[in-house]
């Protein structure tokens, strides 16, 4: 007989662990910096550490890929000050220390002031390019996932990137424009960030080699993410329902509490959920995690209430599935009210990427269900889909995590595992008592309404 107080304790401690699902780990980057990191803002800012009063009215930056991999660049930054620009042509430590940028790549050549006043500064970026598939060359320095950077807008007024002669430029940063003849890439903005790709003009076919070169980089890394954050997670909690399926179907057949009013599971885990998530706000405590938890609660207890005292003689597993899909929408559209509530705003930032966990949690309800039919085999492709789902739309697959070792990956997808199982446990609980069959004094009850009506 399984009571009341040993349902609870797998909920509280499942909510206890979903802290790491939810938050995730921070990471160690570097200062958020402009892609041009000695242009404009950025510039004055230098300026103002070492005492100097300097005004940036025009910045712009051109740089040109060789065929050997190597870059050049060259950066402008015209400044309309007399007084500054005497100085900065009388003492050359305080250029070269202006315009040696930090977090910045390219190895500084030389710095000079024009007659017209534009402080000219020259770069030499050695490997900017990476050679691919078919001598397309590959630069990945506009992306913010390969390599430790920390980008945050473009920093010029402009910049240019010319392509090697005899290369035409085919993949691009997005928001950029391409020059009629593909020679040339220009950005007078950077918000999200891509690669960019030289195809030699004589290949056909240039759009293909382009993305073979993107792929040879990403295709690796999406293949280790996948198999670490999505086949990993859904094989473990696949296989511990299957494993577990006959043992949980005895516990809930044999216990009057679950099989009379399964919809008591749902109650207690329900409220469990909101009571921590509204203790979390009073008390400042979870971060973004009371948002989640709110959410989760809010759409257990809308299913306990819709299936609360409902006939379940003619309950098939696509009800059930439908009623995992209400839940999962109840909970994503009161995590996004939480948001308001706990913060006087939606923290997008914080919770967005993380509401697709709801479609792995809630995918524990129709996998209950499978369980209670004997049907093993549905119920972990059930939770597998809503696993891989869920984890696809939360991690960057295509992002490598270099700082963070393998095996550290693998020991947190496995402690996300057992959050989700731990959380899940009610709704894998009722979908399981859902499928047992309903007391005899029930379903009379519920035909001689029928028949009343």
């Amino acid at each position: 007989m399984v009571s009341s107080s040993r349902l609870a304790l797998p909920l509280v401690v499942g909510l206890l662990l979903v802290g790491p699902l939810v938050v995730g780990p921070a990471s160690g980057a570097p200062p958020p910096r402009p892609v041009c990191a000695p242009c404009g803002d950025a510039l004055e800012d230098r300026a103002a550490e070492h005492g100097l009063s300097l005004a940036v009215t025009n910045s712009t930056a051109t740089v040109v890929v060789h065929d050997n991999t190597t870059a050049t660049w060259v950066v402008r930054n015209t400044i309309r000050d007399d007084e500054t620009l005497t100085r900065l042509r009388q003492n050359e430590t305080l250029r070269r220390t202006l315009v040696e940028a930090r977090y910045f790549g390219p190895d500084l050549r030389s710095v000079t002031v024009s007659e017209d006043g534009v402080l000219i500064a020259r770069y030499v970026q050695y490997d900017f390019a990476t050679r691919s598939v078919g001598d397309t060359l590959r630069v990945d320095a506009f992306s913010q996932s390969y390599g430790y950077r920390n980008l945050d807008g473009l920093g010029a007024d402009r910049l240019v990137v010319e392509a090697p002669n005899g290369t035409a430029v085919r993949s691009s940063v997005p928001g950029s424009e391409v020059t009629a003849d593909r020679s040339k890439l220009v950005l007078t903005s950077y918000d999200r960030g891509g690669f960019v790709t030289f195809v030699p003009r004589e290949r056909p076919v240039g759009s293909v080699w382009s993305w073979l070169a993107v792929a040879d980089l990403v295709g690796p890394v999406i293949l280790l993410n996948g198999l670490v954050a999505v086949v990993l997670p859904a094989g473990l909690l696949a296989g511990a329902v299957g494993a577990t399926g006959n043992l949980l179907r005895k516990a809930t057949e044999h216990s009057p509490w679950a099989v009379d009013r399964p919809a008591r599971i749902l109650f207690a885990g329900g409220g469990t959920a909101l009571l921590l998530s509204l203790a979390g706000g009073l008390l400042g405590a979870l971060g973004t995690t009371k948002v989640l938890l709110f959410g989760c609660g809010a759409g257990t207890l809308a299913l306990g209430v819709l299936t609360a005292g409902r006939s379940r003689d003619r309950l098939g597993f696509r009800h059930v599935l439908a009623g995992a899909a209400v839940g999962t929408g109840i909970a994503v559209v009161a995590a996004m009210q939480a948001g308001s509530l706990f913060y006087g705003r939606v923290p997008w930032i914080g919770i967005r990427p993380r509401l697709p966990l709801f479609l792995a949690v809630f995918a524990f309800l129709p996998a209950g269900f499978a369980v209670g039919h004997g049907r093993r085999l549905r119920a972990g492709l059930t939770i597998a889909a809503g696993v891989a789902v869920s984890s696809v739309l939360t991690t960057p697959l295509a992002t490598p995590v270099r700082v963070v070792p393998l095996a550290v990956q693998l020991l947190s997808a496995i402690g996300d595992s057992v959050g989700i199982l731990v959380v899940g446990v009610p709704l894998l609980l009722f979908g399981t008592a859902l499928a047992g069959k309903q007391p005899a004094a029930a379903v009379s009850g519920a035909t001689a309404q029928s028949d009343d009506e």
